[in-house]
């Protein structure tokens, strides 16, 4: 079996040596790639100058450096370098994520649509991290993926983009749609010491934009559903609950993965909890109705210091007011700061046998 291994961050770039050094376990392997750094060049092909490899002894008899782009490289590589046509395709590791619109831009993703165009099986693969680069774990899984595809093929004209988070070796994968991205304002005006304008492309963080059966939307319509439940007298932070986990599983396309692990019926159903939870204090503080057996206790403590909850509450007694608003925003920066490192020791609860935690 011969593996054809390229990327665009340039022939020199841990990533690639990495996956090249992994690969060898498994396969024949050719490296063919560009001589310098040549990321965001997306599909470019050169036309018009004339392009020269030229092999890398240092790093072994089958690496080659191409002044050119990645598309460059797999061409000359499949049918100049390597001795015979390529048995897969195999773009990385990039450093950096390739998600959503950046595929577009993409050198290491381009080089494998190239693949695909010439019938090779092909996948991309890049390491999601901004620093401490960790190649190895990305490397590991290409072998895995490599070795299956090897094995089983690729649909015609198919290729696959792999993103792999930074850490430890991961055992699991999941299949996804192409998310959107939301650049903003990516061009900057600067100058230099001359005064003269410059521009540069680039230097701020990109966002998501929502996408149908993504989480994002679950936790919106939860919030939203939670809040007004939570208003209801007698409804309590409960109903919100089995009423946001009710409509996610009604308007999914996927219903028979409720309670087999679908993340929007948990973000939901958790999401509309603690929107009810506080959406339970509008009725108490502006009317004077607690809504379930908590705010009645609290509705009891307030008069108890003398303190009416009702209409006449904001300009009698501002402070008590604005003071539970603010406990609400600093409560939910607390539980952030103390709940976000501990998330591994609340995964692993799961793990504990029901007859622990239900006797």
């Amino acid at each position: 079996m011969r593996i054809l291994v390229t990327n665009d961050d340039g022939i020199q770039s841990r990533g690639i040596l990495a996956l090249a050094g992994a690969l060898e376990r498994i396969a024949e392997v050719w490296v063919v790639a560009p001589d310098r750094e040549r990321s965001a060049v997306s599909h470019a092909l050169t036309m018009g100058r004339p392009l020269r490899k030229k092999r890398i002894q240092a790093l072994g008899s089958r690496y080659f450096a191409v002044n050119g782009t990645p598309t460059d490289c797999v061409l000359l590589g499949a049918h100049k370098i390597l001795p015979g046509r390529p048995d897969l395709l195999v773009s990385g590791v990039n450093k950096g994520e390739n998600l959503g619109d950046d595929i577009s831009y993409s050198g290491t993703v381009s080089a494998a649509i190239e693949g695909t165009i010439l019938g090779i099986p092909s996948f991309a693969i890049s390491l999601v991290a901004r620093k401490n680069f960790d190649f190895r774990p990305a490397a590991a899984f290409a072998v895995r993926l490599a070795r299956n595809l090897l094995r089983h093929g690729l649909p015609k004209n198919t290729f696959l983009n792999v993103n792999v988070p930074a850490g430890k070796g991961r055992r699991s994968y999941r299949i996804t749609r192409m998310g959107k991205r939301i650049y903003g304002d990516s061009v900057r005006e600067m100058r230099d010491p001359w005064g003269k304008k410059y521009y540069l492309i680039g230097g701020n963080d990109p966002g998501y934009a929502d996408t149908e059966d993504s989480d994002f939307r679950a936790i919106a319509r939860g919030s939203i559903l939670g809040f007004f439940l939570g208003v209801i007298p007698g409804g309590g932070a409960l109903l919100g609950s089995f009423m946001s986990y009710a409509v996610e599983k009604r308007i999914s396309r996927e219903p028979h993965t409720f309670g087999q692990g679908n993340i929007r019926g948990v973000a939901g159903p958790e999401s509309a909890n603690n929107s009810g939870a506080g959406g339970a204090f509008v009725p108490l503080l502006t009317l004077g109705i607690p809504c379930n057996v908590i705010m009645a206790i609290l509705m009891g403590g307030l008069m108890i210091h003398g303190v009416e909850p009702g209409p006449r509450l904001i300009p009698d007694h501002p402070q008590v007011f604005f003071g539970v608003v603010g406990s609400m925003y600093l409560g939910n920066i607390m539980l952030l700061i103390i709940n976000l490192p501990l998330i591994g020791i609340w995964v692993r609860l799961l793990k504990l046998r029901y007859s622990l935690l239900f006797p």
